[in-house]
């Protein structure tokens, strides 16, 4: 065992296949992967600043552009998660073209204690507690997608 002051922390196992001839490293465990080399750390730290910018409303959600309110509560919850910081860290605001009147209709067809307030006439998307996966769910437009396809439900 060594201690090492700077150095990429080695995980228990790792699988990768490297082609010399494409010279392409084929990685089967992204994740453990990314944790070794701090990458999932830049993902966290892009996830943070997409989260200052909508509680600041700089960002927006659907085509009308609708504020989120509520962040502070689930902000805690969503960076627990690898699959919510990537998907909040990959957010793009240019890329927001749901109308609301989609994403309300695929709010609707979920378990009421995923459903997420929203209010027409503040222009707010409201998040409570426990519900950060709708959240995260909008802004990475997997909602729309799976309301097209039937399958609406929160992953």
């Amino acid at each position: 065992m060594i201690d090492l002051e700077n150095g990429i922390p080695i995980p228990e196992s790792l699988t990768a296949i490297y082609d010399k001839e494409a010279m392409k490293l084929y990685v089967h465990e992204p994740t453990i992967f990314e944790k070794m080399l701090y990458s999932h750390e830049a993902s966290r730290e892009k996830a943070n600043t997409n989260l200052l910018n909508f509680k600041k409303g700089q960002y927006k959600i659907g085509k009308e552009e609708y504020k989120v309110k509520g962040l502070e509560f689930v902000e805690s919850e969503i960076l627990k998660s690898t699959r919510c910081i990537n998907r909040i860290a990959r957010f793009d605001a240019s890329e927001q073209s749901s109308p609301i009147e989609k994403i309300q209709d695929a709010i609707s067809k979920l378990k009421s204690d995923q459903q997420i307030d929203i209010d027409h006439s503040k222009k707010e998307i409201h998040v409570q507690e426990g519900k950060h996966k709708t959240f995260v769910a909008i802004i990475h437009n997997s909602i729309i997608e799976r309301l097209i396809t039937g399958e609406v439900e929160v992953l």
